[in-house]
């Protein structure tokens, strides 16, 4: 027997929750156009009651098989929260939207920003050759 939510325990589905967006742009767009996709996808994340955490082009590279005749395409990955209602709203947005080609939403792992930040230190040590 289920039982309904109660005020006590909310609606997992409206909860926000970690997401990553890997998505490739047409290798066409100029700087300008490459920039404007940019800020419209952070614009429909912020629309839906979402929050970006980070934006990081990952630049051109050559795709595995053709996409709409296209062999390369510009990748990025944005990652963000989002209540889970909107997951849906977000991808239909991202589906019609010419500039892009192709697009994947998954559910992200929470990360720990004293890992994250543990991790970064490590790799500076690492690096730095003192």
């Amino acid at each position: 027997m289920e039982q309904a939510p109660t005020a006590a325990a909310p609606d997992r589905r409206r909860a926000p929750r970690e997401y990553e967006l890997v998505f490739v742009l047409r290798p066409d767009l100029g700087d300008a156009e490459v920039r404007a996709a940019l800020d419209r996808i952070v614009a429909w994340i912020t629309e839906r009651e979402g929050e970006v955490q980070s934006v990081e082009p990952w630049g051109k590279r050559r795709l595995a098989y053709p996409i709409r005749k296209f062999r390369e395409g510009l990748y990025g990955l944005v990652r963000f929260t989002l209540p889970g209602h909107r997951v849906q709203d977000l991808k239909n947005a991202l589906g019609i939207t010419e500039e892009i080609i192709r697009f994947l939403i998954v559910s992200a792992l929470p990360t720990r920003p004293r890992q994250a930040q543990e991790a970064r230190e490590v790799s500076a040590e690492a690096g730095g050759g003192e």
